[in-house]
């Protein structure tokens, strides 16, 4: 599995957009010089943009503001403490799919920088870039599944368009049954799973993905007309400070 982001990454130490030699990144990480070039492969893989000068280094094409475990715990007060676990991915197949194999008690969360196989309704392929999106879910136990998902959807689709909305964004829509539009176009979308039996006890997962800074490189793959966020506010916020929103009880 790829490491947490609390552990050291390359993609963490070039975040700044700073150069950095391949020497002292090699040192960093306890890897060789040879290493080094094979994860710049990686993340030009991921579809990040890194510059290689001999002589300088490497360097991202812009710097790159990471998800932090602690600063989000800190930017959800009461619903971060709440979290019997939250855990934060550089790499990772699927959100929904990490807290399925998790399991366990209580509320748990899962937020990752890029899905390898990020998926939307009926297992439509949802285009996950490193760094460009939200792509976030949270698991609970709940005593029964007997009320219809997709009511569950909308839900929680108004509750993520008001928390929007509290940041600025404007012309939002919710269209049935689980898409987040702006001004005609898609910005998100919500998918809601159950682990157990209809009518017991079972685990409820729900997983948001919401464009955020995406260009349109990175979203050849998407058919429909889409938007990011960054286009629909006044100001475009860091990586973290527009979750705050979220953190109402």
């Amino acid at each position: 599995m790829a490491p947490a982001l609390s552990e050291v990454t390359l993609v963490g130490l070039l975040a700044d957009g700073a150069w950095h030699r391949g020497p002292a990144l090699a040192e960093a990480l306890g890897v060789s010089r040879a290493a080094i070039s094979g994860r710049v492969a990686e993340l030009r893989e991921l579809g990040l943009v890194v510059h290689s000068v001999a002589g300088r280094g490497y360097r991202l094409a812009a710097p790159i503001e990471l998800l932090d475990e602690d600063t989000i715990r800190s930017a959800l007060g009461e619903v971060g403490a709440r979290l019997n676990g939250l855990s934060v991915h550089e790499r990772i197949d699927s959100t929904n799919a990490e807290l399925a194999r998790q399991g366990g008690p209580g509320m748990t969360a899962c937020l990752a920088e890029y899905q390898s196989a990020g998926r939307g309704r009926a297992r439509r392929p949802w285009a996950s870039p490193f760094g460009a999106n939200l792509y976030v879910s949270l698991a609970a136990d709940v005593s029964s599944t007997r009320a219809p998902l997709g009511a569950l959807s909308l839900a929680v689709g108004v509750c993520v368009i008001e928390a929007l909305r509290d940041i600025g964004a404007q012309d939002l829509a919710l269209k049935w049954p689980n898409d987040i539009w702006a001004d005609g176009d898609k910005l998100g979308g919500i998918l809601i799973e159950h682990r157990g039996e209809l009518g017991a006890r079972a685990r409820l997962i729900v997983g948001l993905g919401l464009n955020v800074s995406m260009d349109r490189a990175q979203a050849e793959s998407i058919d429909q007309p889409w938007t990011r966020l960054i286009d629909h506010l006044p100001t475009p916020p860091g990586a973290i400070s527009w979750l705050r929103p979220y953190s109402r009880p």
